[in-house]
């Protein structure tokens, strides 16, 4: 999803609701303006497991198919 998008998708609901991710083990938590980040992610490095891609970098070295990404965490 693009960021565009997200903003779209967003516009549709109240703009007076809390937005909340997902926590860790369990339960939720606020998002925050520190907890969203830009970095790279390599597309080719994802296991089923933990995820499509491979974890957030602050620079693509060593990425086979780097991305630029920004991401909303926990």
């Amino acid at each position: 999803m693009k960021v565009h998008e997200l903003i779209t998708l967003l516009g549709k609901f109240d703009g007076w609701k809390e937005v909340v991710v997902q926590g860790y083990e369990g339960g939720t938590n606020p998002l925050s303006q520190e907890s969203i980040v830009e970095g790279y992610v390599d597309t080719e490095a994802g296991a089923d497991y933990y995820g499509d891609y491979g974890d957030l970098e602050d620079a693509p070295q060593n990425m086979k198919n780097p991305i630029r990404v920004v991401l909303l965490g926990r």
